[in-house]
């Protein structure tokens, strides 16, 4: 069974092992993340835009699935039911950040990896220059170079899996997060638009 198991896998130690299941947890994550945002279709064109006040004026809508579409049939509803203007800019409000607090799920186990992955190698590499000194002082003066390269080679292999896994945890991340903001300034300029095409209405209510 061991002989399936990679050399290195083997010769780097628990630390080793640890960054393995924290890049495969990575994976998982990016993906995950990656596949939520897709879904959520973020990007807010202005057509989009226009369809979208479309449902909040308009009669009762489809299933609504993205943050934006939820936000809209949400207004829409609470327009219908007679509810005040500033009471439905404020349970949007509300509900906005709720939608990107829940777009952010999976994310803060991707910025713990970036974070912990380069420490976890840092750790591989004391433990194994100890490793190496030690066998170096108990071979006293029958110094074998073979003993304290193997001690060093540990260490840099630890360290390099750590910055392999972390090098794409942050990067996604960043990616990630980059989405997030941009769709937080669409949120806030779709709610503007909400905003501003509920006392329209009114306007046109009170003067009809």
């Amino acid at each position: 069974m061991m002989d399936l198991v990679p050399v290195w896998l083997v010769q780097g130690g628990w630390v080793i092992w640890i960054l393995a299941v924290g890049s495969v947890v990575s994976i998982a994550a990016i993906i995950y993340v990656f596949t939520r945002h897709a879904a959520a279709r973020l990007a807010l064109s202005p057509r989009r835009t226009e369809a979208l006040l479309e449902t909040v004026l308009g009669p009762e809508g489809g299933i609504a699935r993205t943050p934006y579409e939820i936000l809209a049939a949400t207004a829409g509803k609470l327009r219908r039911a007679g509810t005040p203007r500033q009471e439905i800019l404020d349970e949007l409000t509300i509900l906005a950040t709720e939608q990107l607090n829940d777009l952010r799920t999976g994310m803060r186990l991707l910025e713990v990896i970036a974070g912990a992955a380069p420490l976890m190698g840092l750790l591989g590499t004391v433990l194994g220059m100890i490793e190496a000194f030690k066998q170096l002082e108990m071979g006293g003066s029958q110094i074998d170079p073979s003993v304290l390269s193997g001690g060093i080679w540990q260490a840099l292999l630890t360290t390099a899996a750590g910055l392999i896994v972390a090098l794409p945890a942050l990067i996604a991340w960043h990616h990630f997060d980059r989405g997030l903001e941009n769709a937080r300034i669409a949120m806030n300029a779709l709610l503007a638009r909400i905003s501003n095409a509920l006392r329209a209405a009114d306007h046109a209510g009170s003067g009809s």
